[in-house]
């Protein structure tokens, strides 16, 4: 599944408003971490996602990500 936003409607916690969420493939967001110079360190799975009205696909789960920076390949000059 591609990444996809979503409306967000927080009345049933109480919020009286609207918002944009954003569903994110978890392999596009791995791929542009790791583009990015990060490592996964550690995945935390928060909850299972709830089902979106009209969304091209159900989420599956709700997750956390701890990265640190990767290490600087041998013969770069760092």
């Amino acid at each position: 599944m591609a990444s996809f936003v979503v409306l967000q409607r927080a009345g049933y916690h109480g919020y009286g408003t609207e918002y944009l969420g954003w569903v994110i493939n978890r392999g596009e967001f791995l791929e542009s971490a790791g583009q990015a110079g990060l490592d996964l360190v550690r995945e935390f799975v928060i909850g299972y996602s709830h089902h979106v009205a009209g969304a091209p696909e159900t989420p599956v789960a709700q997750s956390g990500f701890l990265f640190h920076k990767a290490a600087a390949s041998q013969g770069d000059g760092s």
